[in-house]
């Protein structure tokens, strides 16, 4: 195999295509903890319970990964992926005091 010089680490947090993805990611997390929250009790629906308990550990672990990633990228980028790392850790924070309140 021929050595370029960049370890695939390196090519995964540079790349504009893992930090849209991140971004994503980050969105989906927040709009499932805003719609648990608003729900009050998502179980009154028997899919929407079921959805709910099936995507609860994904989203969680998620949830903890996702800001380690923003960082990493933030870290190793330009400003234009910057931006996306910055509004994935927002949604990420704000997901968590969703959470948590």
């Amino acid at each position: 195999m021929l050595y370029l010089g960049r370890s695939t680490y390196t090519f995964m947090l540079t790349n504009r295509r893992t930090a849209i993805i991140i971004l994503i990611v980050s969105i989906a997390v927040f709009v499932f903890y805003l719609a648990g929250k608003l729900m009050k009790d998502v179980y009154r629906y028997p899919v929407v319970g079921a959805i709910y308990e099936m995507l609860w550990l994904p989203m969680l672990i998620a949830l903890l990964f996702i800001p380690i990633m923003s960082v990493l990228i933030f870290i190793k980028n330009n400003n234009r992926l910057r931006l996306y790392s910055i509004l994935s850790a927002l949604f990420v924070a704000s997901a968590i005091v969703i959470m948590v309140s």
